[in-house]
């Protein structure tokens, strides 16, 4: 651990004149642990970004309905998360977590005094979990997943990760695959308390509202391609035609997963008719590109059909739920090794499409033109989320015993 915060420590210092230039300073200060100063007693937890902040809002409107008086505090990993997270009600302070010093974990423990860390997925770093062991700061992990590349790379300094781990009093992982994984790399009281994401609960639309707001034609057929990555947008531009031809009234609403690709995107997509949501003009686009955060789960609400970005190249997939939620008819790529437990239960109930390059045309135009098709897919994963939300009862209840949640102090 000594040798990892010291090679830690040398790169940061060898990057900071770059860091003070080029990132914005209420950033650099919270990476620093210099930032912001709260009345302590906190129940900590950390996401990496939206997804997982997604993810764990149910816990967190669970903890707040059972413990009303206790003050919630949450770190991301990305400033997109930082921001979703300062939205949500239950959250009583936000910020982004320091670089991984123990140094620096020392001062924000100082500021915000934490009773005990809560990590969502696979944010195990080593300083973090070392420095919450040394100050004696219970830490327990929900919803947690070890990807296949993870896994392997834990592997092979096991015993690194068994001493660094050794302080997580409680794992809640999403399947029996990642509780094996678990249990084997040395974790204890490690429980398969399945995919905190079926919990999902996403707000009412009023679609004829949203439809309306955004400019949108009553008749428009609407595909919303979901967190796009990279080459994904060219898959898009590479089938538009075509889709265009077979799909009367096509309208594609594409959100690209990182804003800071919007003029890579652009630039793409330059000949084509397209518009800017925030442009909101009605100018009849073949193509609207959503570009602020918050704005997805509306797109998904209003869709005919919805693609699931990340999973047509290798990026591992995003969350499908999104628009399962809204009884949207579902295609995924082959790529989907982040939530692949959660796809095959989709799989198993004819809830989820999983389709690949060659086929995506022909997926998007054969649920277009069936609307029993779209309507069985919509209806099969509804229930199936239904089927699947114990995970919040589960987590709570070894939270519970595990930290003493219910004997922390308010």
């Amino acid at each position: 651990m000594l040798v990892y915060n010291i090679l830690f420590l040398v790169c940061l210092i060898i990057a900071l004149p770059f860091l003070l230039i080029f990132m914005p300073k209420n950033e650099l200060r919270m990476r620093l642990s210099i930032n912001g100063k709260g009345d302590g007693g906190y129940l900590w937890f950390h996401c990496a970004s939206i997804g997982e902040l997604n993810a764990v809002k149910p816990l967190l409107v669970k903890v707040k309905q059972r413990y009303p008086n206790k003050k919630i505090l949450m770190t991301t990993m990305t400033v997109t998360g930082y921001e979703s997270a300062s939205t949500i009600k239950e959250v009583d302070e936000t910020k982004l977590l320091p670089f991984d010093l123990i140094i620096l974990y020392k001062n924000f423990f100082k500021r915000f005094s934490p009773q005990a860390l809560i990590i969502v997925e696979t944010e195990l770093w080593f300083s973090l979990l070392s420095a919450c062991r040394k100050s004696k700061i219970p830490v327990a992990i929900v919803n947690g997943r070890i990807s296949d590349k993870s896994y392997s790379k834990y592997l092979s300094v096991s015993k690194f990760v068994k001493k660094s781990f050794r302080h997580a009093s409680f794992v809640g992982a999403q399947s029996e695959e990642h509780q094996t994984r678990y249990l084997k790399l040395g974790f204890e009281n490690v429980h398969n308390t399945h995919n905190l994401k079926f919990c999902t609960q996403l707000p009412e639309v009023d679609t004829d509202k949203i439809r309306a707001e955004w400019k949108i034609k009553e008749n428009s057929f609407i595909v919303v391609w979901g967190s796009s990555r990279d080459g994904e947008e060219e898959l898009l531009l590479s089938l538009l035609k075509r889709l265009k031809r077979k799909v009367s009234n096509l309208l594609i609403i594409l959100a690209p997963r990182h804003l800071n690709r919007l003029s890579q995107i652009t630039e793409l997509l330059s000949k084509t008719n397209y518009r800017m949501l925030s442009d909101n003009k009605d100018n009849d686009p073949e193509l609207i590109i959503i570009d602020s955060i918050g704005q997805l789960y509306k797109a998904y609400a209003i869709a005919d059909v919805a693609i699931i970005g990340g999973s047509f190249i290798d990026y591992g997939g995003h969350n499908p739920l999104e628009p399962i939620y809204y009884k949207v008819p579902t295609i995924i790529g082959q790529h989907h090794s982040s939530c692949r437990d959660l796809v095959q239960k989709l799989l198993n109930k004819e809830a989820i499409i999983i389709s690949n390059k060659r086929r995506l045309l022909n997926d998007v135009v054969n649920l277009a033109k069936n609307r029993e098709l779209r309507q069985s897919y919509g209806n099969s994963g509804k229930e199936t989320i239904d089927k699947n939300a114990c995970s919040v009862q589960l987590n709570l209840d070894h939270l519970e015993k595990s930290i003493g949640l219910e004997s922390l102090s308010d």
